[in-house]
């Protein structure tokens, strides 16, 4: 059973496979975790029969299920002394890391910045671009840069202890979704992965439900 997921779907659902294989320990698991956009394309192509994903995506060919998540991505740096929500012109003034190098263009959280960007007339180049959101905390607890992270994500690996984070202005709020090409044909062991992952969601949601 392959089943794609976000990038950092491996920090805030580390316990989706655990919980899968108690329910079924003599199917094979295999997590394909990548950006949103490749997932997408992944279930597109018939490689995958369904993920999940951070939206905005392109939905062409897909079957998009309610959105079961939502949680704020906030600014986190190293100055104390900023405490204030930061706007898109000030967040494009300071030194800036952000993760999903090999997607830049389709990353959806890159798209919400970037369009933020356009509307003040300022092109979206982050200062240094990594991979994984994990690699662009790390650089931000340096004081290298600033990175803009999904507050969960962060606390999973430890960072919001470590970091301070601000509000972007106004509030970048990140939301999830389940996709697949064609719900008539999954597998049942891909069915019974969806209802362990809208499980795991819904629990996030509840914890970390934007305010």
């Amino acid at each position: 059973m392959a089943f794609g997921m976000f990038n950092s779907g491996q920090y805030v659902l580390s316990g989706l496979i655990p919980a899968f294989r108690a329910l079924y320990p003599n199917i094979h698991v295999r997590v394909i975790g990548s950006n949103s956009a490749q997932v997408a394309d992944l279930v597109r192509a018939g490689r995958l029969e369904a993920g999940v994903v951070a939206l905005p995506i392109d939905a062409r060919g897909l079957t998009m299920g309610d959105v079961l998540w939502s949680c704020e991505a906030a600014y986190f740096h190293t100055k104390p002394a900023l405490t204030e929500p930061v706007t898109i012109e000030g967040l494009l003034q300071r030194p800036l890391v952000l993760p999903d190098s090999g997607w830049a263009q389709n990353d959806p959280t890159r798209r919400q910045l970037s369009e933020r960007a356009q509307t003040v007339g300022m092109p979206f180049i982050p200062d240094i671009e990594v991979e994984t959101g994990a690699a662009a905390l790390a650089i931000a607890a340096s004081g290298t840069a600033a990175a803009v992270a999904s507050v969960p994500v962060a606390e999973a690996l430890g960072y919001t202890n470590r970091l301070n984070y601000v509000s972007l202005d106004p509030p970048l709020i990140e939301t999830f979704a389940i996709i697949s090409r064609d719900p008539a044909s999954l597998s049942p062991a891909t069915q019974a992965m969806i209802k362990l992952a809208e499980e795991h969601m819904r629990m996030l949601h509840r914890q970390y439900q934007p305010t």
